[in-house]
């Protein structure tokens, strides 16, 4: 049975960045759309967010009595 080493050094940060280089190389040649996916991954991931930030943004100016117009605003924003 063949050997494996625990003695590796740490990996530099140059060297990181060359492998993620190679890797986007790589998903570039098998699949063009990776990028999409990948967008829409962090959208999905995002969202739910974003719906918090606008229902806090909209509690915020419910309670330091702001116009209906930027009430409904953050309303339509969050309802979207």
């Amino acid at each position: 049975m063949k050997q494996v080493s625990t003695n590796r050094k740490p990996s530099s940060l140059k060297d990181d960045i060359r492998v993620y280089l190679r890797l986007l190389r790589l998903l570039n040649q098998y699949n063009r759309g990776w990028m999409v996916i990948l967008l829409g991954a962090f959208m999905d991931g995002a969202l739910p967010f974003v719906a918090i930030w606008l229902s806090a943004m909209l509690l915020d100016a419910l309670y330091a009595g702001r116009p209906a117009a930027e009430m409904m605003a953050w309303a339509l924003a969050g309802a979207a």
